[in-house]
């Protein structure tokens, strides 16, 4: 009897103690929201590294917008000049180019979320793109990539690429020539 009876109140020390004993810890939702979030991001980043239309356009919310200076140009407009650029050019693994991406300042409030994803080596520019999120319908989407583009360092190999191709005149462009 005596010894049930410590195992019982040794049992309600650490479900006091250790919530996950006493009912699930509430930063465990918060510990997953966080980790589907990465998720999305780092499938931004993969599927531009691989310009992967079909997996990059699910990521963007509908009504989605992009905002940002791209060479010099301001660009206020749907994803879809965006998505049309990376359909027209070659494929970043066709002319050997990796993308160097890091994603920075990931932060959650509620049904938003923000983040910074700062990149070199891609098409020839490099820049930082600030992504705004919403969880819609349980999932999270990009409904705003605000970015700023320059050309890449000079020592970015830009060789591998067509005459005229790295140019900033020839980048700003393909961007902004498509349908708004």
């Amino acid at each position: 009897m005596k010894l049930t009876i410590n195992f019982l109140f040794a049992f309600c020390l650490i479900a006091n103690h250790y919530p996950v004993f006493a009912e699930q810890d509430p930063r465990t939702d918060e510990i997953e929201d966080y980790r589907a979030l990465l998720n999305v991001l780092h499938k931004y980043t993969m599927s531009v590294e691989t310009a992967d239309l079909e997996s990059m356009i699910p990521l963007f919310h509908a009504q989605a917008m992009t905002y940002g200076t791209l060479m010099g140009q301001q660009v206020i407009a749907s994803p879809k000049p965006y998505f049309d650029f990376v359909r027209n050019r070659p494929k970043p693994q066709e002319v050997g180019e990796k993308l160097l991406a890091t994603i920075t300042n990931v932060r959650i409030d509620g049904n938003i979320a923000s983040a910074q994803v700062q990149f070199a080596n891609h098409w020839c520019t490099s820049g930082t793109n600030h992504l705004g999120l919403i969880r819609d319908a349980g999932n999270w989407k990009i409904i705003a990539m605000m970015f700023w583009v320059r050309p890449a360092p000079v020592t970015i190999e830009h060789s591998k690429y067509p005459e005229g191709y790295c140019t900033p005149s020839s980048i700003a462009a393909a961007i902004t020539s498509k349908d708004k």
